[in-house]
Order: C-alpha cells, then sequence, then structure tokens
C-alpha cells in the first residue's frame, strides 16, 4: 500500500469514526474552537481596546490642551550659525521623521534662534548716521541696553499683519565700520521699548565686545579688508498676529512675539526679551560672518494630522517615536524630539498595563476552563471508542497504526478549530463594538481591529497543545485489550490515578507555593509596574489553579463527607481533631505567647485529656466509653479556654474552635448512625453509591465548580474593579468638585477667603462652597518626629462622600464633632477708641522682655500691639495710640504675648502680674478685661514639658478683686510665651487616622502637640476613622480639623500666618447619585457649569469635577466597556461548559444507568424510589458544583484583589476595593442552568420509568 493510499484510508476511517460519535465529537470540536478562539482573540481584544483608548487619550489631550499638543517638535541646540550646517540640519531632520511619520505631517515651521545679545536703544534718535560710507557713532548719548536675540520662524509673513513698514528683506547693508541687516518686531514690543519705524539698534553679544568683521568690498580680489566693525539692526516694520490662537504660533504666540526669560516671576516689573525677526540669509551672512562661531538653537515644529495619527495602535505609535528619538541623535547629536504623544503613550501605557492584567486574568481563566471542558469530553469520546480501539487492536492493528489514527481524527478535529479560530477570534471582536458597553465608545459601529500575525501564531500554538490533549487518553490505551477493557467496564476503580499516587497533595503544594509567591509579591506583574512591564504567567492562571486545587481537594474527601452524613464512616472528623491537636501545638510554638508556667501546665493537660479522649474514642465500641470520651474531650477544651486569658494568634483561635467543634461533630455522627437505620432505601441507596464510586461523579463535580467559578469570578472582579474606579474618583475628590492649588500653598494670591467663596457662589448651578487647608504636621521631636497629613475644613459647609467601611459611625457625625463651639465670648475693642493700654507688674526686671498684645481686624489681618519692655518689677499702666493703625473694626483681642529677642526655642524663665486691658473712648477709660471671675484665658502652648500656668489671684490684682498671674519657663512657641483668649477651647478637635492612632498611642480623648507651619497647637482627639477623602492613611496618617479652629489657635500665636486656604470644595446641583450613568441625562447641564467653573477658576489652579472624570473613566474601554464585554462572554461559556458537560454526562452514563435501574426494580425497588434515587444522585452532584465553585469563585476574587486592584503607580489603591456582585448576570447563569438541568433531568426520569425489564435481561444475556 502506497503512502497516498494509506494516508486516504486513515483520512476515511478517521471520518468514519467521528461519523459514528458525531454529536460527541461536535461538541469536542465546539469546545476547542471557543477554547483556542478566546486565547488568539486575548491579544485582538486587548490591542483593540488599547487603539481606542489611545484615541480617546488623544481626543482628551487635543481637548484639554490643543492640536498642537500632538505635533513633533525636534529641538537642536548649539548648531553652527553658517550656510553649511542649517541646510544639513534641515536635511537630517526630514530623513529622519519622513521615512516614519511623513504621510501624518501636514505642515512644517522652523524656528532658528540666535543666542542672547545685548541691544543698545539710543535714546538720541540721531545718534547713529550714515557719513561717508560709514555709521557715525555718538557714544556719549543716553542708551538702555536690554536683552533680546534674533530669530526666524519661517511662512511668519502670511499669518502676521504690518501695522506698519514691511517686512525684513536679505540684503545686508555693508559699511566700512559696521554691518547693518534689517529686521521686524511686534507692536507689543516696539511700545513696551519705545521703538519706532527706522531706529538702528546695535547688537553686541556683551557690553564690552569688540567686534572685527571682514567683508570683501572690490569685486573679483581675492584678499579682503578686516576692519573693527559694529553690527547692527535697522527696524523696518512693525506687525501684530492675524489670529492669536492660530496653531501657527503653538498654543502660545508670546513665545515668538513677545517673550520673557524664564526667571521674569523674580523681576518686578518683569522685562520681556526684544526678539527680532530677520530673514534667513540675513541671520546667516550678517550675524553668522559678524560672529564667527556664533550658534543657534533650532525646533522643528511638525504638525500631525489628527484624525490620522488616531487610527495608528500603541505599538506603532510607541515603535515609532522611539525610532525617532533614537534615530535623530544619530543624525543629528543633540537633538531631541518632543511631543505630547510621547506623554500620551506614558501615561497611557500605566492604565493600560494595570487595566489589561485583570483582562488577561479573565482570559486565561475562561481559556483554561474550556480547555479542561475539552479534556472532558475527549476523555468521554475515548471511552465511547474504546470497544472500537479493541476490534482494531484485536484484528492486527499495530501501536503506531493506532497513533497515526488518533492524529488523523484530531487533525480534523482541532485541525479545523485552529484554522478558523483566528478568523472567528477578530470577527467576534469587531462585533463587541455593537453591544452598549461600547455605545459612546464606537458610537454604535463595529471595534476597529488591528489585523497582525499574532492571532495566528497563538491560534498555531494552541492548536498543537489541544492535538496533543486530544491524543493523549489514545496513547494510554494503546496497552488496552478486550478482556482488560470487560475488567475495567465491571470493576471500575474506586480511586481515581492521582488519588492513588498522591498527585492531588503535589498539586495543592505546587498551588500553596504560587499563592505564597503571589502574597509576597503582592501583585501579577513581573519586576513593577515601571522596571518592566510584564505579566508573570503562572500567576496569571493562578485563579483557574486555586478552583482545581479546592475540587481535588474536596474530591478527595467527598466520599469522607458521604460516608459521614449516611452514618457510614467518621473518620473525616476523627482526621481532623488530630490535625487540629497537631495544629494547636504548632502554632503555640511558633507564636510563642507570654504565658505564666501555670497557664502552660493547664494548657498541656487539657491538650493531654483532649488526646486521650480522642484516642479512646477510636478504640471503643461501646456507647458508654464513647460518651465519656466525648464528655472528656468537651472538659479538656473548657479547661483551656478558662486556663488562659488570650489566644496569641489566628492560627491557635482556629485550631482551638476546631477542637471545640470535634466533640460535637462525633455525637452528630453516631445521632445519622441511628438515624440512618430509618432512613428511606433511596436516600441510603444514593449516598451508599456516591461513597463507594467517587471517581463516576469527579469529573462531572470538577466541571461544574470551574465553570461556576468562572461565572463568580467573573461577575464580582469585574464589577468590583468598576466599583473600585468610581470609587477612587470620589475619594480624591471628595465632593462634587475640588479646586486645588498647582503653583503653590496659597494660590489665591492676596484674594481672601469671602472673595473666592463669592466667585464661587455666584455662579449658576453651585450649591456650596467650602474652603479648605491641606499642611503637613509634626507630632514628637528628636531624631524620631511623625510627619502626617492635616486637612482643615469647613465642618459646618462640608460633608465629604464616604463609604460605611471609612468609620464605624456615619461620616457625617465624626465631621459634626469638629463643628465650632465658642467657649467664650470674643474680647472686642470698640469702634472710635483713640487708645489701648494695659496693667502688668514684672516679678523681676527682665531687661529684654516686651509684651504684646495680638489683634486680628474684621479683614483678618493681624496686627502686634507693642507695649515696649516690661520694666522694673512694679506696676506698670502703659497705652498705645490706635490711630496710627487702620483697623477694619471690629477688631478683636486674642493673646497677650511676651517676647524676648534671641534665637531657639529657650528664653527666660519668669512671672508676670496683668490685669485691666482697658480702651480710652471718647476720653474715658473703658475696661474691656478685668480677668475678674475666671475669664476664658488659656497658655499658649510651648512644649510637651512645659511649666507655663495661668492662674487667677487676688494678689495679681490691680484693680478689682483678681488679676492673671502668667508663670512662664524657658520654652517658647516660634519665639513668643503668653496667653490667648480661648475663644473655640484649649485645644483644636481632630479626627485621626486609625493608622495616626497606632503611631502615636493616641485614643479618642486623648491630647498631643502638633507643629503646623511652624508653630505648636494642641490638638484633641475627638474621633477616628479608616479613611478620609483626599487623605492617604498610610505612612504617618493624618488629621482632619474645623479650618476655624486651626486659623484661630495659629493666629493667637502668630496673627501675620499666611494659612489662607489651599483648596475649595464645591457642591453642585444635580449631584452625582442622580445623575443615570448610562444616560446623558443631566450631564450637559453638569459640563456648562464645569465649564463656568474653570473660567472663573483661572491659571495656577486644577479643577477636578466628579461627574466630567467619572464619565471619563466610563468611556475608557479598559475600565468598563471591556470588562463587562468580556464578563458576559465569560458567564455565557460557563454556561455553555455546564450545562454541555452535565449533557454529556448523563448522556454518556444514560446506559449504565438504565440497566442499574432496571436492576434495581428487579430487587424490589418501586418506580417513585428509583425516580427519588436517580433525582437525588443528580441534585447532590449539582448542588456541590454550584456550591463548591461559588464558594470557590468568591474566595478567588478576594484573593486576586489584591494583586490586580493597584494605582497607575503600583501601590495599593485607596480607598481599598468593596467586593461587588453583578448579580443580574450571576442569576441569569444559576436560572438558566437550573432550568436545563430540571428539564434535562425530567425527561431523563421519564426515560427510565419507561424500562422494558425484559428486553434490557436478553440484551445482558
Amino acid at each position: 500500500m502506497t503512502m497516498y493510499q494509506k494516508f486516504l484510508s486513515g483520512f476515511w476511517l478517521a471520518t468514519k469514526r467521528l461519523r459514528n460519535h458525531m454529536r460527541l465529537a461536535l461538541l469536542v470540536f465546539v469546545g476547542i474552537l471557543a477554547s483556542i478562539t478566546m486565547v488568539s482573540g486575548a491579544p485582538v481584544y486587548i490591542s483593540s481596546l488599547e487603539k481606542q483608548g489611545v484615541r480617546g487619550a488623544i481626543d482628551a489631550s487635543v481637548a484639554r490642551e490643543s492640536p498642537h499638543y500632538l505635533n513633533l517638535n525636534v529641538s537642536a541646540r548649539f548648531i553652527p550659525l553658517n550656510e553649511e550646517r542649517i541646510p544639513r540640519s534641515d536635511e537630517a531632520v526630514s530623513s529622519t521623521l519622513d521615512p516614519i511619520f511623513g504621510t501624518l505631517i501636514t505642515g512644517k515651521i522652523r524656528h532658528i534662534k540666535s543666542s542672547l545679545f545685548i541691544f543698545s536703544l539710543d535714546r538720541s534718535r540721531e545718534e547713529l548716521s550714515i557719513n561717508e560710507g560709514g555709521l557715525r557713532h555718538n557714544a556719549n548719548s543716553p542708551k538702555t541696553y536690554v536683552e533680546g536675540y534674533f530669530q526666524n520662524l519661517s511662512d511668519i509673513n502670511s499669518h502676521v499683519t504690518y501695522v506698519s513698514g514691511r517686512p525684513p528683506e536679505k540684503e545686508i547693508s555693508k559699511f566700512s565700520d559696521a554691518t547693518m541687516i534689517e529686521v521686524s518686531i511686534s507692536n507689543e514690543l516696539a511700545e513696551r521699548f519705545d521703538i519706532t519705524l527706522g531706529d538702528v539698534i546695535v547688537s553686541t553679544p556683551s557690553l564690552d565686545h569688540v567686534t572685527k568683521l571682514c567683508v570683501d568690498y572690490r569685486q573679483g580680489m581675492e584678499r579682503k579688508f578686516c576692519k573693527n566693525l559694529m553690527s547692527t539692526a535697522k527696524v523696518v516694520g512693525f506687525f501684530a498676529p492675524k489670529v492669536r490662537n492660530d496653531p501657527f504660533w503653538q498654543g502660545d504666540s508670546n513665545q515668538f512675539l513677545h517673550p520673557y526669560p524664564d526667571d521674569a516671576e523674580n523681576i518686578t516689573p518683569p522685562i520681556p526679551y526684544l526678539a527680532m525677526f530677520v530673514h534667513e540669509e540675513s541671520l546667516i551672512r550678517g550675524i553668522g560672518r559678524a560672529y564667527s562661531g556664533s550658534v543657534v538653537d533650532i525646533t522643528w515644529y511638525n504638525e500631525v494630522d489628527e484624525d490620522l495619527i488616531r487610527e495608528w495602535s500603541k505599538e506603532d505609535l510607541k515603535s515609532g517615536l522611539d525610532t525617532i528619538s533614537r534615530d535623530i541623535h544619530k543624525a543629528l547629536p543633540g537633538a531631541e524630539l518632543r511631543s505630547g504623544l510621547q506623554l500620551i503613550l506614558k501615561d497611557f501605557q500605566r492604565v493600560s498595563f494595570v487595566n489589561s492584567v485583570p483582562l488577561l486574568l479573565l482570559m486565561a481563566v475562561v481559556a483554561i476552563g474550556l480547555l479542561y471542558f475539552s479534556c472532558i469530553l475527549i476523555t468521554y469520546m475515548s471511552s465511547n471508542m474504546q470497544s472500537e480501539i479493541e476490534l482494531l487492536t484485536s484484528r492486527g492493528l499495530s501501536a503506531s497504526g493506532l497513533l497515526g489514527q488518533f492524529i488523523f481524527e484530531g487533525f480534523l478535529i482541532v485541525g479545523l478549530a485552529a484554522l478558523i479560530a483566528p478568523f472567528l477570534a477578530i470577527g467576534l471582536v469587531t462585533l463587541v463594538g455593537l453591544l452598549p458597553y461600547f455605545e459612546n465608545i464606537t458610537d454604535g459601529s463595529l471595534l476597529a481591529v488591528q489585523i497582525s500575525i499574532i492571532p495566528f501564531l497563538v491560534s498555531t500554538i494552541s492548536g498543537i497543545v489541544c492535538l496533543m490533549i486530544f491524543i493523549t487518553p489514545g496513547l494510554l490505551s494503546l496497552r488496552t485489550n478486550q478482556i482488560n477493557g470487560k475488567i475495567a467496564i465491571s470493576r471500575p476503580p474506586s480511586v481515581p490515578f492521582i488519588q492513588r499516587y498522591y498527585l492531588d497533595l503535589i498539586f495543592l503544594i505546587a498551588v500553596g507555593a504560587i499563592f505564597w509567591e503571589l502574597k509576597v509579591r503582592g501583585q501579577i506583574s513581573t519586576g513593577g509596574i515601571f522596571d518592566r512591564d510584564g505579566v508573570n504567567e503562572v500567576l496569571l492562571i493562578s485563579p483557574m489553579l486555586y478552583l482545581i486545587a479546592v475540587a481535588l481537594f474536596f474530591l478527595r474527601a467527598f466520599p469522607l463527607i458521604v460516608k459521614f452524613f449516611s452514618g457510614e464512616s467518621d473518620g473525616l472528623v476523627k482526621l481532623v481533631g488530630w490535625l487540629s491537636l497537631v495544629g494547636f501545638i504548632w502554632f503555640l510554638i511558633i507564636d510563642n505567647p507570654s504565658y505564666s508556667s501555670n497557664e502552660w501546665s493547664y494548657i498541656a493537660i487539657g491538650w493531654g485529656c483532649f488526646s486521650l479522649g480522642l484516642f479512646v474514642y477510636s478504640k471503643v465500641s461501646s456507647a458508654r466509653y464513647i460518651v465519656f470520651s466525648m464528655f472528656v474531650m468537651i472538659a479538656s477544651v473548657i479547661g483551656m479556654w478558662f486556663s488562659t486569658y488570650y489566644i496569641p494568634s489566628a492560627g491557635v483561635d482556629f485550631s482551638f474552635w476546631v477542637l471545640v467543634s470535634i466533640p460535637f461533630l462525633l455525637g452528630l455522627f453516631q445521632l445519622l448512625r441511628h438515624i440512618s437505620t430509618f432512613s428511606p432505601v433511596w436516600l441510603s441507596l444514593t449516598l451508599w453509591k456516591m461513597s463507594r464510586n467517587p471517581l463516576q461523579y469527579s469529573g462531572l463535580i470538577l466541571l461544574l465548580v470551574i465553570a461556576t467559578g468562572i461565572a463568580v469570578f467573573s461577575t464580582t472582579l469585574g464589577e468590583t474593579l468598576e466599583r473600585s474606579h468610581e470609587d477612587r474618583v470620589r475619594y480624591s475628590i471628595g465632593d462634587d468638585a475640588r479646586v486645588v492649588s498647582t503653583v503653590g500653598n496659597s494660590f489665591f494670591g492676596i484674594d481672601s477667603v469671602s472673595q473666592m467663596n463669592n466667585r464661587y457662589s455666584k455662579l449658576e448651578g453651585v450649591e456650596s462652597v467650602s474652603s479648605a487647608a491641606r499642611r503637613v504636621g509634626i507630632v514628637g521631636s528628636g531624631d524620631g518626629p511623625l510627619t502626617f497629613d492635616i486637612l482643615a475644613i469647613e465642618s459646618d459647609e462640608f460633608i465629604p462622600w464616604s463609604r460605611k467601611d471609612f468609620s464605624s459611625i456615619p461620616m457625617s457625625e465624626n465631621v459634626r464633632r469638629l463643628a465650632p463651639n465658642q467657649d467664650g465670648a470674643s474680647l472686642v475693642i470698640p469702634e472710635g477708641s483713640t487708645d489701648i493700654g494695659i496693667k502688668f507688674k514684672p516679678m523681676a526686671h527682665y531687661p529684654l522682655m516686651s509684651l504684646w498684645l495680638q489683634v486680628i481686624d474684621d479683614s483678618g489681618w493681624g496686627t502686634t500691639i507693642t507695649f515696649d519692655r516690661t520694666g522694673l518689677p512694679r506696676w506698670s499702666d502703659r497705652t498705645v495710640a490706635l490711630d496710627k493703625y487702620r483697623f477694619q473694626y471690629p477688631v478683636k483681642i486674642v493673646s497677650i504675648q511676651v517676647s524676648e529677642p534671641g534665637l531657639g526655642d529657650t528664653g527666660t524663665p519668669g512671672t508676670i502680674f496683668i490685669d485691666d486691658i482697658y480702651v480710652v473712648n471718647e476720653g474715658n477709660k473703658v475696661v474691656i478685661e478685668s480677668f475678674e471671675n475666671n475669664p476664658p484665658w488659656s497658655v499658649i502652648p510651648t512644649s510637651s514639658v512645659s511649666s507655663d500656668r495661668l492662674d487667677f489671684s487676688l494678689d495679681a490684682a490691680a484693680s478689682g478683686e483678681f488679676g492673671a498671674v502668667f508663670q512662664f519657663g524657658k520654652e517658647r512657641n516660634a519665639g513668643v510665651r503668653g496667653i490667648f483668649r480661648s475663644q473655640y477651647g484649649n485645644s483644636i478637635p481632630a479626627i485621626a487616622s486609625e493608622s495616626f492612632s497606632q503611631k502615636t498611642g493616641l485614643n479618642i480623648g486623648g491630647t498631643t502637640l502638633v507643629r503646623v507651619a511652624g508653630l505648636l497647637v494642641s490638638v484633641e482627639i475627638v474621633g477616628e476613622v479608616s479613611y478620609f477623602p483626599t487623605l492617604d492613611p498610610q505612612r504617618g496618617g493624618f488629621l482632619v480639623m474645623d479650618l476655624t479652629y486651626l486659623l484661630y489657635h495659629l493666629g493667637v500665636i502668630d496673627t501675620h500666618i499666611n494659612e489662607i486656604p489651599n483648596e475649595t470644595y464645591l457642591g453642585l446641583v444635580s449631584s452625582l447619585d442622580s445623575l443615570d450613568k448610562s444616560q446623558n441625562a443631566g450631564l450637559s447641564e453638569r459640563r456648562s457649569v464645569v465649564k463656568d467653573l474653570i473660567a472663573v477658576t483661572g491659571f495656577g489652579r486644577e479643577l477636578m469635577e466628579t461627574t466630567m472624570v467619572l464619565d471619563t473613566v466610563r468611556n475608557n474601554p479598559l475600565i468598563v466597556a471591556g470588562w463587562k464585554a468580556l464578563t458576559l462572554v465569560a458567564v455565557v461559556i460557563a454556561f455553555f461548559i455546564a450545562s454541555a458537560g452535565y449533557l454529556v454526562y448523563v448522556g454518556f452514563t444514560a446506559k449504565g444507568l438504565r440497566n442499574e435501574i432496571a436492576s434495581l426494580r428487579a430487587i424490589g425497588l418501586s418506580r417513585n424510589q428509583t425516580i427519588w434515587t436517580v433525582t437525588l444522585g443528580h441534585a447532590l452532584i449539582v448542588l456541590l458544583g454550584l456550591v463548591l465553585g461559588s464558594w470557590t469563585g468568591i474566595q478567588m476574587t478576594k484573593l486576586m484583589l489584591g494583586a490586580v486592584a493597584v494605582s497607575e503607580e503600583g501601590e495599593v489603591i485607596i480607598p481599598p476595593p468593596i467586593f461587588v456582585v453583578d448579580w443580574m448576570l450571576l442569576t441569569a447563569y444559576l436560572a438558566l442552568f437550573v432550568l436545563v438541568f430540571s428539564s434535562c433531568l425530567l425527561l431523563l426520569s421519564r426515560h427510565l420509568t419507561k424500562v422494558n425489564l425484559a428486553a434490557i435481561a436478553r440484551t445482558e444475556n
């Protein structure tokens, strides 16, 4: 037989065998096709989502910046200014950019800028004059020197309008002692420097520079005459830009027409550069020759077509930009590529990598689930074909012939699937764009897909793997003959192969090691997110490994569990009891708790008694001894419980409570054992059968666990991550909108808080406005101070967004604890007062000590009223005139301070008596503070060990009954000591983070000194939270306090403190909760409000509005749309796996079950009893698979959240994600599968009830 004939024969036999098992072969084909499609579609799907994401990032950047943000700008410094280097540089840039981005570049602009010159602006218009071929220069005329430069901008004349004059030409005027070029400048610079048309400006690199310019004055002569010359520029035109926001100006026309030095903000008033435009040839031949060795900076602006660049993929853009960045250095040393595309890709790379990891994770789980489904089907098909294999073997077909036959069949199924899969994957990914999740991204059109070789390569590799899986069962059956096959059918093995050789335990150990690595690593990425973008492939499939591990563990314990509930064996409970005893001792040894010797003795006695009781229970069968042994175990655990006062760890605690449950489980087993003698026969028979032959159900249970785990994992992880993204946005903003400074701590400048509040509150759509101050605080001193964040809010106006897990009580209740509560009335200087006075008496002579009064007027401005030196130890009555202070009444007295010059935080200790504070009003003395009746005054805090003290004593009274006695130590607070009017209490109420409390040991009610803005203030902890919006509880933690409290307590120390708010929180109409996620209702109104807010906010600040940011997140294809579409696919595939697997199981076991039912009927079981037997067996299997799969899927999600829920910076996200379930999809999966199960079970029951016992008996015979 020729090779061709063998091929045809093998092909014919393979097709015939597959036709004989058409339904099963078709299911295998569909499973393998789905698996390969999922694997090969993963890169296509991710690439398409990334492409859409890049489009969105480009659109957002253009909307935020301008189209010029995408330009490819090449800048080069220190290019020699001569006729050779400039054209060569142009060629180098063009030859580098055009091969890659030539089709995208719609326009090119070149900007040449000289080095800085000193320009002499002579105030005498007749200073320079032409005289006999030379320029006469009056050295004694008044001059103004300014810095500036010459520049040339290609095609500028098309974008400007000349107000007067004309554009400069290329002619160079040559004189005996000077050379002159023509220049033009913007009319703004002309007005700024008072330049008129026709002015001649002298230029020089420095004030003392003398130029020696060589010019050939005689045509045809080789010799050049060299003279000392001046380089001058004649102003021939003034112009203005036609359109200020023309893209030609690269987003800012002033950078060309009215530029300022980089340090201009440090100069008052700032002086711009004198930037003069010249013709290119004038610049090269004039300036270049006049100053040999001159260099220029050149920038090439290459405009990019926005629509065309959106069609490029992330990989193509990155590759192109990297190639240009690398090659431009070679073509033009020192050149650098600058483009907003680089920043877009850099930011998108982080976001893309972090958000694509969960997608890859789910795809891997689904693909492996499909692969396992295919393996199950292949196993069933191999079992169905076993008789044919035995027949072929008995008729002389060799092992190599059988192997070839298996390969033929594999190629027919797997090869066809691998061929179709990449095309099917590309088509399905394209159709995904029609799903409602992508409506805002694709506008209801198909999802753009870039065809590449990757899906075909992945499909080929996956096909080879599937082919190996397909032929493996056939290889294992080569040794089987008809006799061995009959024996295997009549006596199937009770223990699976993997359990017989403990392969499942080895697998569990390996999975444990993988999860330990995942816990240590903290994330799935390899090498960290920024070190190297990559995914650890083993960790990527860890969820599926976890699913399989749980299922394998359950399958090993399943027979023991069935035997326990059937009252047949209590081996499982005894095994758990002995393991718990060992674990209890093991964890105690590891933790080594500080128990006393008596406690250790009690534990040892209790542990020994429990072991003795369990041993006795295992060896005896008498009911009396069984009850006695259980009583001993119960008494042992009770004794151990009362002998120790604490449990050292979770491991000891878990082991202990397992030991507590052991005697009760043993008692339950004895009860079940007694009940089993009265249980229905169908119940006992079903449990007995499941415990005797668990291998029959293991494949289906494992398949249901995997399918349900996939469904639960996809519906929980995706929904949880989506909720987490939204919570992160709300947490970072805190309210409907938040305004933060981007240029410093005091972005409101000279504007007061009320002025800024008025600006926002006048806008339509703004409901509430509240200010906040964000600072850094310090607790402690020396080598170990704790640095933390402080947020001061207007607690009566601002209630932040919150979640239940942020605090044990509602966040609004916590914030209300911060609300200002005046303990005493303020001390006010009456309007119209002409003088203010105070009576005091130092108890010793303090030669350098002065007495100050700190006051704050209605504008918030603080003033220090000084009463000079304290003088000799006697009563003094000092007054100060108030007419020199321009107060805005009312004016409040906030503190009395003792000031002493000197460095550091120490001064002279002492005591001073203080009595009446009075004012002179209309010639009369009016006492405004007599220090009678315990007035609300407190000591300014200076340190934690301060000896400062304030008392009210009869001895300190200059008039009346009482006066104030202020005893002060050497410690000082910002150089002062004193007392303050405690209008708002002695301490600032604050909410602390749990992390702050743990690090400082402070609990609610505790007080501490905190250094804020260099000043010490007293803080009292009135509440504790885990999280507070906009604050990071990691590192040092945080404190939240009221803004009024903080400003007042800082003001009593330093009334000039620049502690104005640096943030604003805004409440807007149409709150976030009322906006429909899936509709645009309310978004247009909100966008209008945001537009007005941006206009008011101005430069130097950033506005973050919750709805707009959330809208951006929801429209990110990698975050919401991509997840939801893949979740839907995963649930559909899980339903297909579960339903098809169950149907195949029923079909595969129907014949054997039919014979078994006939046998049961023959020995006397009724029809109802047989139906109950079948129903209970199938129901238990399905229930176990669904329950175990659901539990495993939930645990798998919780385990993986910490690995995939990371920020773009690779850090743990704040706030932590909350576990959320997409109940609609999960309920649909469970309901549909229960419907399939019920229908199939109903049909199976009807089929089995029509069993013809005689026909079956004849068939068996």
